[in-house]
């Protein structure tokens, strides 16, 4: 998802209440206040991560909340780079789980 204001950031699914949207302006959803002060309030201690750039956002929000405290988890399955460059989602679990992330390799392994 983009930043709001700019061009293809209109969400094309619905989402009920049961969902929170929180923007970020930077790679690490730690970049949030809102998103630092959601996972307070709610005293919510681990991070399940997936998305997509690997190399970008997903290892800097692993790093972020490994450095603050929090246990990942990471959904290798659904963590995406782009396709002439998949060796850098490789390396970026690698480096993670020697920093203590869990990787996860199939989808009912959480």
């Amino acid at each position: 998802m983009c930043i709001e204001g700019t061009k293809g950031h209109e969400i094309d699914i619905d989402f009920d209440d049961s969902f929170k949207l929180i923007s970020k302006t930077k790679h690490s959803s730690f970049s949030s206040e809102e998103f630092k002060i959601y996972l307070k309030k709610n005293a919510i201690r681990k991070l399940i991560l997936c998305g997509f750039l690997a190399e970008y956002c997903i290892k800097q929000t692993a790093i972020d909340a490994l450095e603050n405290g929090y246990e990942v988890a990471l959904l290798q399955e659904y963590i995406a780079t782009g396709d002439d460059v998949e060796f850098r989602k490789q390396e970026m679990l690698s480096d993670l789980e020697k920093k203590g992330a869990t990787i996860i390799t199939d989808k009912f392994g959480f």
